[in-house]
């Protein structure tokens, strides 16, 4: 019994090495409007394979934390009215990135036709 909880406890403790040897790193930035320069505030930043995520703040200014199992993943930058930004994480870390530019994009819209019903309750 006393091997058996030697050997449990050695494991344990290995695992919890583990655990602690993954480093964690917070990513920050600001994102802009690209022809402007304004900052946009309250734009969607998550990571494309696992769910965390954040949002900008009134002045563009996001931070997001990312471990080493997350340097294989993208960062997705949204915001309506603009086109989605994609960067790996990878690529954000090493080119040490800290503006995210984002261009406007225009939405064609079908046609859209508005029919007014009355109920009975409104008649009154």
């Amino acid at each position: 019994m006393r091997k058996f909880l030697l050997k449990f406890g050695s494991i344990l403790l290995l695992n919890l090495y583990a655990v602690q040897a993954i480093s964690q790193m917070e990513l920050t930035g600001v994102i802009v409007d690209k022809e402007t320069g304004d900052p946009i505030p309250y734009a969607q930043v998550m990571l494309m394979m696992r769910p965390a995520g954040t949002l900008s703040n009134l002045e563009g200014e996001f931070r997001i934390n990312v471990s080493d199992r997350d340097a294989t993943d993208t960062l997705i930058f949204m915001y309506l009215g603009y086109s989605k930004m994609k960067i790996p994480v990878s690529k954000y870390i090493a080119s040490k990135i800290s503006k995210i530019e984002m261009s406007t994009e225009t939405f064609l819209l079908k046609e859209l036709v508005v029919n007014l019903k009355r109920h009975a309750s409104m008649s009154k």
